[in-house]
């Protein structure tokens, strides 16, 4: 659950990461206790943010992987969807009708 909105997150973590950046361990641990207590997000979450680290995009699959991950599947119950998706995506214009 967020404790605070998107917008203000972005402005605390636009105000608090120089501070972070140059402050010193007792600093550092002080700030992030702070943010984690009044963000709610977790400690490692949190340090990511601070230090600006980009946070890692999601995956969108098209309806052809779909139907290829169906196809294969059905023949391997030993991948998760996403592997099979991944490796089957340069066979998905084959298995379109």
């Amino acid at each position: 659950m967020r404790k605070v909105s998107m917008a203000t997150r972005t402005e605390l973590v636009a105000a608090i990461s120089c501070r972070y950046a140059l402050g010193g361990r007792a600093e550092k641990a002080r700030m992030l206790d702070e943010f984690v207590a009044l963000t709610g997000f977790h400690r490692k979450h949190a340090m990511r943010l601070l230090r600006g680290e980009r946070e890692p995009r999601r995956v969108v699959l098209g309806q052809g992987a779909g139907f290829t991950a169906m196809t294969c599947g059905q023949h391997s119950s030993l991948f998760g969807r996403r592997r099979i998706e991944f490796a089957a995506s340069d066979y998905t214009p084959c298995c379109q009708h």
